[in-house]
């Protein structure tokens, strides 16, 4: 962008680099999620442990924790039970299932 550019082209800019970010923010939340519930998982926490009010009878993290992840349409998957729509259709369209795989340690941009 250069000092002529045209308010039109600059509220497009703004509104692409509100997109990322709200992309990135979604990821990072998804990320650090994962991390803090195989870590509760791990050390055999509870949300009770936590101060929280757990929801449900004996209430623990790890069978709920999200293990795959689409980023166009934002929605996730524990791996459990069947798989949904978005990622039959991706791998039906040649994609690995690993493509879709949360991993706490790569960024957005990976």
């Amino acid at each position: 962008m250069t000092e002529t550019s045209s308010y039109a082209e600059l509220h497009a800019r703004i509104t692409e680099l509100e997109h990322q970010a709200a992309a990135r923010r979604r990821h990072e939340v998804s990320v650090a999620i994962v991390e803090i519930k195989r870590r509760m998982a791990d050390l055999g926490l509870t949300a009770e442990d936590l101060g929280e009010k757990a929801t449900g009878a004996n209430h623990s993290f790890g069978s709920g924790v999200a293990k795959y992840h689409d980023l166009k349409s934002d929605m996730t998957w524990s791996g459990h039970g069947r798989a949904p729509s978005w990622l039959v259709t991706a791998e039906a369209a040649g994609h690995s299932r690993a493509e879709f795989e949360i991993n706490p340690f790569a960024s957005v941009d990976d």
